[in-house]
């Protein structure tokens, strides 16, 4: 995998980026590109999905995921495991596991990966805008 350089607050100029990339590379700006491209092209409709027809077209797992009462869909990122320091650098979240349960294991945390699926379920580190890593559980 190779490095994601994204300027913050460039989100959705990256997504075009993205749905313009063809895998793992060089995207024609000379700025690197992490992840699988045919599912980051399909990233943007999945999200916008509120059915279980165009949530599954788009490579979504429709259903009721974590505590939820009703159906929704989990996205696939595509990339999952590409290195992250902050949300900007992912479609989904910049996480990072965890092996104890304690409020301040993320404290010394400064790089994570961005996660496999929007919304990224489970407790783990979760690096806001600044780059800062809290713990949080998302259910």
């Amino acid at each position: 995998m190779q490095t994601v350089v994204v300027r913050p607050g460039r989100r959705l100029a990256w997504l075009l980026v993205f749905a313009l990339a063809v895998g793992c590379g060089d995207d024609g700006s000379g700025e690197r590109v992490c992840g699988e491209a045919e599912v980051i092209n399909r990233f943007g409709g999945c999200v916008a999905a509120r059915n279980e027809t165009d949530c599954t077209a788009f490579g979504g797992l429709w259903g009721r995921h974590g505590l939820a009462t009703t159906p929704n869909c989990a996205c696939p990122t595509g990339q999952e495991n590409c290195p992250c320091s902050g949300p900007a650098d992912c479609l989904g979240s910049c996480v990072s596991a965890v092996e104890t349960y304690d409020f301040y294991v993320c404290d010394d945390v400064r790089r994570g990966t961005c996660a496999a699926y929007l919304p990224a379920y489970g407790c783990q580190c979760i690096f806001d805008e600044r780059g800062v890593a809290r713990f949080l559980c998302v259910e």
